[in-house]
C-alpha cells in the first residue's frame, strides 16, 4: 500500500479519520515501510497510526453477543463465544 488515495480509501474503509496534518504523516511513514520493503497491509494501518502520531487512542469496540461457561465436571454441551464489532458479527 502506497499513496495517499490508496491510504484514505483504507481508512474510509476501516472507519478512521485523520485531519489533513496527520494523514500526511501517516503517509510519509506508509511509504518509508514501502522502501524497506516491508509490506503493509489495510489491518497494519491502526498500529502505524498508533506508532506515527505517538497515540493510543484507537479503540476498536468489541461486543459479546452470547457466551456459555461450561463445568466440565458435568460435561454439559456448550455454544462457542460469538463477539461482534460494528457493522460485522462472527
Amino acid at each position: 500500500m502506497s499513496g495517499k488515495a490508496n491510504i484514505d480509501n483504507n481508512l474510509r474503509e476501516l472507519r478512521i479519520q485523520l485531519s489533513d496534518d496527520d494523514l500526511k504523516k501517516v503517509t510519509r511513514r506508509v511509504i518509508e515501510l514501502g522502501d524497506q520493503k516491508e509490506a503493509v497491509r489495510r489491518e497494519d494501518l491502526p498500529c502505524t497510526i498508533t506508532d506515527v502520531l505517538n497515540i493510543n487512542a484507537i479503540v476498536s469496540r468489541v461486543e459479546v453477543l452470547n457466551y456459555v461457561l461450561t463445568d466440565y465436571a458435568v460435561q454439559i454441551p456448550t455454544k462457542p463465544c460469538r463477539p461482534s464489532r460494528p457493522g460485522r458479527k462472527y
